[in-house]
This record gives structure tokens, sequence and C-alpha cells, in this order.
């Protein structure tokens, strides 16, 4: 397993292969995995995440996990992965 990287205060995660691991303080969830079918669209998503990381900043503090999944989660739409949620 990748180390844990810390972005923010609300979230977390890392990139191994074709896999992205978030976890979101404060939520009841442990962990959302997303599975691409390559490296290249796995790296794409990572540094998405990371950059919607900068944006949600400007949300208020109870509410940039939710933002964040929204944002990313919008962004998947028409990209084929897997997703697990803890």
């Amino acid at each position: 397993m990748k180390e844990l990287e810390q972005f923010s205060e609300y979230f977390s995660g890392y990139i191994e292969g074709k896999e992205v691991v978030l976890y979101y303080a404060d939520t009841r969830e442990l962990a959302h995995t997303y599975e691409f079918e390559t490296e290249e669209e796995a790296k794409k998503f990572y540094q998405l995440c990371l950059n919607v990381g900068e944006i949600v900043e400007e949300v208020p503090e109870k509410k940039r996990a939710s933002a964040h999944q929204v944002f990313i989660n919008e962004s998947l739409k028409n990209v084929e992965y897997k997703a697990t949620t803890y």
C-alpha cells in the first residue's frame, strides 16, 4: 500500500496503479476507492481530486468533504470505473 497523503484537513488519499483511494474526515464512510481501466486514467483522476481540493477550500468547512465528493462524482459521469465505499 502506498503512503497516505494528507491533502487538507478534510481529506487524504493515495494512488496505486489503477486505483485511487480517498478518505474523508468527519464522514460515516471509512474510504472511497476508484478503480480505473488504465493507470493514466487513475493519475488524471488523482490530479483532479487535488485540484478540486483547492477549489473546495472556498466552501464552508463543514461542507467541504461533501462538496469535494459532488465535484469528483460529476467529473466521472462519462468515465469507466468501479467505485467502492467502505
